[in-house]
């Protein structure tokens, strides 16, 4: 994206509309771009959570039913360190039996949905992401009543299947 990507999101910025996040990483210098300057171009994140050393992380998801969530850095100094989609394989594998539901919440975002099994004691989170190839798919998350997780599944979009 570059430099003209960058300029692209600064105009869709101006016009109050949020451009997609790889525009705005072309528009953003790590280092140098404040946490003022990736809202302005981000807008308001999902939520914000604090991690090591005081940097805060910004949640963009892109939907409500969007195959991206982008997690944004902000250091200590109040400055952009990267952004990076969580929604992908390398973050889907270190999700570990045990973890709480609110540290993967935390790792993945806001899921796109959730269902509650009372009779199996269960909750399952939802994440809709593009796997290999570019087709669409679920990544699900299996917690027990104690909001620890018992396991992860796949399956496929049925949006995608049914649009075939």
């Amino acid at each position: 994206m570059g430099m003209i990507g960058g300029w692209i999101a600064a105009g869709l910025a101006r016009l109050g509309l949020r451009p997609f996040p790889d525009l705005a990483r072309g528009a953003l210098r790590p280092g140098e771009s404040t946490a003022a300057q990736v809202r302005y171009l981000l807008g308001e994140p999902d939520a914000v959570h604090e991690a090591e050393g005081g940097v805060r992380v910004h949640e963009y998801p892109r939907g409500p039913a969007g195959a991206e969530t982008w997690m944004v850095e902000i250091g200590p100094d109040d400055r952009y360190r990267g952004m990076r989609n969580v929604l992908v394989d390398a973050c889907f594998r270190q999700i570990e039996p045990g973890d709480h539901i609110e540290d993967v919440r935390r790792r993945l975002g806001r899921p796109g949905a959730s269902a509650d099994f009372p009779r199996r004691g269960e909750r399952v989170l939802s994440w809709k992401y593009r796997a290999d190839g570019g087709r669409l798919e679920h990544f699900n998350a299996h917690f027990d009543a104690s909001g620890r997780l018992t396991g992860v599944s796949r399956t496929p979009d049925p949006e995608s299947i049914n649009a075939q």
